[in-house]
Formats: C-alpha cells, structure tokens, sequence
C-alpha cells in the first residue's frame, strides 16, 4: 500500500468516545408563517416626533435605539423586508411609513405591513439622531441595523420588541454579509429564500435583538464573543459621537484597498468584516478606552472573521464533511461515524449514526435524494465498502439503508475506497486508495464500473464529480524522482481524458463554473489549476498563505477556499485564491500571505483550528471546516458566495 503524507490517516483510532451536544434555540426574534399577504392594523402610518408624537395604526414592533447604553433620540427608523432581485439589490419598505425615536431612544412601528409572506425575512434600520448630543446636534453617520427574522412575528397579539444597537449591527454584517451592500441594500435571489432566512437565523447566534446583547448558546456552540464585542465597541466610538473626527478615522481604516469609503457605522461594519485582515490593528486601535460591550479582546486579533464552533454529535478525528439541500452539515468522524447538525450547528444525534458499523470512514457526500453516503475503508468486506443512510428530510434520518440485507455496497473491485462524490445525474463516483482505481455506482446501489484508471491513477485520495457525467480523482502518490505527481479526468464511462503532471501529492480536488479543476497539493503547499482536457493553467502557486492544503473547494462566485493542515505547527487555516470571471487575476491570494512561523497567512488563526481537513461553502455563504485534531466543525460567518447544496458537480447559485 502506498503511503500516505496526510499524518491524520497514518493514525490508528481504537475506539469511538462519544461526545454529548446540548441542543438550544437560537436567542433572537424567529419564527415562520404562510400566505400571500400579511396585513396588520388598518391605520395609514405617521411620524412621531421627539417624544411628544406619535403614529397612528396597529403597533407592529416597538424598541429602543441605543449607542451603547446611550439613548438615540430623533434617528429615523424603518421597517424593511430582505429584496429576492440579488444579492446585495434594495430591500423593501414594508411600512407606509418610517417613525422617529423619542428623547429615552424608544420608538413604536405602526401601519400595515405589506410582506409577500409570513416568511418575508425582515429587520430594523436607524439612522441619525442625537446620542446625547447638545441640542439640535445629528450624528449623521449613524447606522444601526436589528434582524427579527420572519415577517410573521409581527403580527401576533403581543407586539415584539427589538434593542438596535452596534453590536446586532454587528451579528447582522456578519451573518447577511454575502447578501448585504448597505443597511437598505439586504437582498437574496428569488431562489434562495432558504439562504437568506439561515442567515438571520446565524445573526440570531451572535447577538440577541430582545436584549441588544450576545446570544446565548449551548456548550457545543461557541463564538468568538471577544472579537465581537471589541468590534461593536469600534462601532460605538462613532456611533456615540458627532460623526466627526472618530467616524473619519473609522472610514478611513475600513475602506478596502481600490474601494469608496463608508460613510456610516453599518457600511463601515460591512467593510471590515468582508475584508477581514484590512487594516487589522488601525481598526482595533478605535475601540474606546472604556468598553461598552464585554468581553473584549486584549490584543488586536488576527484578523476579523467570525465563527461557530461546533462540537458533540459523536464527533472524533473528524474527516470529510458534506451539506444537503437544507443546509444541514454531515461529517464522518475517522473511527466510524457520521454526525449531523442543524445549519446552527446543532447535533441531530448526540452520539451520531452508524457505530458499530462503520469502520475507517474518510469520505462522505450526499446524493440528488438528500441520501447521504460514507466510505468506509476497513468496513463491509474485506477490502472496504461504502453505507447510505437516510437524509434529514425523512421521518428516520441516519438510519441505515440496506442494499441486498446488508449494511454495505461492496463488490469485488472496491479496493479501501477513501473518497466519494454523488453527480447530479445520480452516479456516485469512489477513490479506491489501495489498487489506485476508481469506482463507478449508481445511488440505487448498482455496481457500474470499476478498476478504472489504471495505471494513471496512484493512491487516490480525493474525487470530484465535473458536472459533465465524468470526475476528477486527486493522486497523493507522487514521482520520487521529478518530484511530480498528477489528477486524473474520467469520463462517464471511465475512460481517462486527461491526467496532467500538475501537481505535488494532491490531496484535495473541486471543479469550478468553467469546468476547470482545482488541487490541493499537500507535498508542496501549493494549488494547481488545469483545464478539462488537462491543460496546466495554474502550477503550484504557493499564494495567499497556502502551507500544506489538505483541502479545496469552490463556492457559486468561482472564489477557490483551501484547508491549511499546519499553517504552523499547532493550528491551521484557510486560504482564498481568486478564481475565474471575476477582475481578479486568477490565483491572487486574497488572504494574507505566508510571512513566518508566527504570521503564517490565511484566515481564521483567532478560531483555533486544528488540523482543518475539509471545507465546503453552503447556501447562505457560509464555510464550514472540519478539524481532525479537535474533532470540531466550524462555521465561518459569510465568507463566501451563496452555493447551492448538495454538491453536485460544477458549483451554482442556489
């Protein structure tokens, strides 16, 4: 058997210990409705004044502006509802008119609300008003965003109430990101309703919009509390202020390179964290002495991304992860089980499915049914097998489907199967790492094909289907000699269409929009980019902090994201290259670039990643990554473009 560099495969698990996930609501006004058209009160709306006024109509949402715990008096604000015409397009306006807070910063929504639905996602912006100003004083640059979550929640008998303060500015910049270009500016595809309402449900992670303050979330999640509040404190040093001197400083240090500056608290806020390692330490240098919002960070962070980290649900050594259409997470643990978790990251089982079952389980993907498929590489026979289990959408989920009254496909080519991808015509395509084949199967179960690739293929480790019928197998063998090593293109039919020396001991393969593919080169610290027909386009760039990548994906914008195993010696990262069709040079290192042992590159330093094996976007623009060290997912808050799931072959837009 050919060695394999990845040291996580070389170590030997003796038992599964199984981890407890304390399943918890999400804190945050959420809820869900029907119908075409949801209507409240049968007044016309008005203006209230500084205290004095009022609005005429049913109460539709009260609440409270604050700059920190100073109240705004005279900010402008208004109800919207997240626009369908894409994302980043104008929000709409689901009140006949906007109200003014009072002198305590109080306000009250009134009028008839014209949502499309119940499930309509809607939210708050303020902007302007006095935080306790002299007299007639505005500051201008104020704005301040709350996410409530669906429309229906607001027609009940109780009329909710919301705090809009910087720090659910914050979890909304954060969780809508990739959705967002402005506070009036909160827009999905008319296709992925499902997308958008999961990302007020994550704003729902981070902060509280009952009470203005963190989420509160069970053990098994956790944020990075610290970075958020230090964040929302920068935002308060203008927000409490005259816009004056302290807002320029805060626009100056968040605009991105080549881009307009912000020219209020929200956009500033969106700035920073859709360019998270601009400016890190200017920015963090605005936080005002006295903190508004705890805890806080000591030290300026490594950058300023925001994630969930997941633990529980049977997890150990974690490996390969995959998403279902409904944004739910499926990760195989090296030991042998499969763990499911909510699109929040709760765990579905508190132990997982399959124990006892599966065995030396690297692999996994989920088919056209929302099925989802393990491999297992000493499990079923004697040379492996692969298992299907039931997706979330059924009454029975992680239940084991049988083929022929066992737990297990095999047939007499499958040779320690390690990778797996489903294609959308419903073929299931397997990385046979001993006999350095491939497999072909039919998601019924039905044998295809195997032994294919010879003699090209070489310990295959990873496969990704091409969106075309055929695949893509990454080799992690290499040339001794040339210090070489390949990918290798199949047809439907198996037959081999291309298999460039492009690589250096390729451990992670994706195909992009154009069909080109994209590998992980471990022996290197490097990613190649070649055509369908084998064309090297890209070899072995080492950008964007790239230091022995484990995996690699790409999201619906064509962005390539990369798993950094040792981006030093005791945590990893992740990397982001630009890739096609974009203004970009194909292969520029968006994340920062390896300088030392102690300024590695790459994101995500601040969350602890531990040996990060697997990554994959879902359909709100969210990455998730799964750490083999920690045996921990975790969730990065609106990196990346919007994918639709399951992965299918080529990404798309959900």
């Amino acid at each position: 058997m050919a060695q394999i560099p990845d040291p996580s495969l070389r170590r030997c698990c003796a038992a599964v210990v199984s981890l407890l996930a304390s399943i918890t609501g999400v804190a945050m006004l959420t809820g869900c409705g029907s119908g075409s058209f949801v209507s409240v009160g049968t007044g016309t709306g008005g203006t209230g004044g500084s205290g004095t006024g009022g609005s005429t109509g049913a109460a539709v949402l009260s609440g409270k502006v604050l700059a920190g715990s100073i109240a705004v008096a005279g900010a402008t604000v208004t109800l919207y509802a997240a626009g369908t015409s894409g994302n980043g397009a104008a929000a709409r306006s689901v009140l006949t008119s906007s109200t003014v807070t009072a002198s305590d910063g109080t306000f009250t929504l009134t009028g008839t609300l014209s949502c499309s639905s119940g499930k309509d996602q809607v939210y708050v912006v303020a902007t302007g008003g006095s935080p306790g100003l002299p007299s007639s004083a505005t500051n201008h640059a104020l704005s301040l965003v709350a996410a409530i979550g669906s429309c229906s929640q607001l027609t009940g008998a109780t009329v909710p109430s919301v705090i809009v303060n910087e720090l659910t500015s914050v979890a909304v910049a954060y969780a809508l990101a990739p959705f967002t270009t402005s506070a009036t500016a909160i827009s999905s595809s008319s296709t992925n309703a499902a997308g958008m309402a999961n990302s007020f449900l994550n704003a729902g992670l981070l902060a509280n919009a009952t009470t203005g303050q963190l989420a509160t979330l069970s053990s098994a999640q956790v944020v990075e509390t610290a970075k958020l509040s230090t964040l929302a404190n920068i935002l308060h040093a203008c927000a409490a202020s005259d816009g004056a001197t302290v807002c320029s400083a805060l626009f100056t240090a968040a605009t991105p390179s080549g881009a307009t500056a912000p020219s209020d608290t929200f956009t500033a806020a969106l700035d920073i964290v859709r360019h998270p390692s601009n400016n890190v330490a200017t920015i963090y240098a605005i936080a005002p002495a006295t903190a508004v919002f705890s805890p806080v960070l000591s030290v300026a962070p490594r950058d300023w991304t925001m994630t969930l980290s997941v633990t529980g649900g049977g997890m150990q050594y974690t490996r390969a992860l995959a998403l279902d259409g409904s944004g739910n997470v499926w990760v195989v643990s090296q030991p042998g089980v499969l763990s499911g978790f909510t699109p929040q990251g709760v765990a579905l089982s508190s132990t997982g499915y399959g124990t006892g079952v599966l065995n030396g389980s690297f692999g996994v993907t989920v088919d056209s049914s929302g099925n989802v498929w393990a491999t297992n590489f000493y499990a079923g026979g004697s040379l492996g097998s692969i298992t299907e289990f039931n997706g979330a959408s059924t009454s029975s989920p992680g239940t084991i489907i049988q083929h022929g009254g066992s737990n297990f496909v095999v047939d007499s080519t499958m040779d320690y199967p390690i990778g797996i991808a489903a294609s959308k015509d419903g073929h299931l395509y397997i990385a046979d790492y001993n006999n350095s084949t491939a497999s072909i199967y039919l998601t019924s179960g039905t044998f295809v094909s195997g032994n294919l690739g010879v003699p090209q293929i070489a310990a295959p480790v990873a496969v990704a289907a091409d969106g075309s019928g055929g695949f893509w197998i990454a080799n992690n063998d290499r040339d001794s000699t040339s210090v070489t090593g390949t990918v290798t293109h199949l047809a439907s039919d198996g037959s081999i269409l291309a298999n460039p020396n492009c690589c250096d001991t390729a451990n992670g393969v994706a195909v992009d929009q154009q069909g080109n593919a994209w590998s992980a080169n471990y022996g290197s610290g490097s990613v190649s980019e070649v055509s369908s027909s084998g064309t090297i386009l890209i070899h072995n760039t080492t950008n964007g902090g790239l230091t022995e990548p484990a995996a690699i994906a790409v999201d619906a914008g064509n962005n390539i994201w990369v798993t950094n195993y040792y981006a030093t010696t005791s945590a990893g990262t992740i990397t982001e290259l630009a890739g096609n069709g974009g203004t970009t040079t194909v292969g520029t290192g968006i994340t920062p670039a390896y300088v030392s042992a102690t300024q590695p590159g790459g994101y995500g330093l601040d969350a602890a990643l531990s040996e990060p094996i697997s990554i994959a976007p879902d359909f709100s623009g969210d990455l998730w990554v799964s750490s083999f060290g920690t045996s921990h997912l975790t969730m990065f808050f609106g990196l990346a473009t919007p994918t639709a799931t399951p992965l299918l072959g080529t990404p798309s837009a959900p």
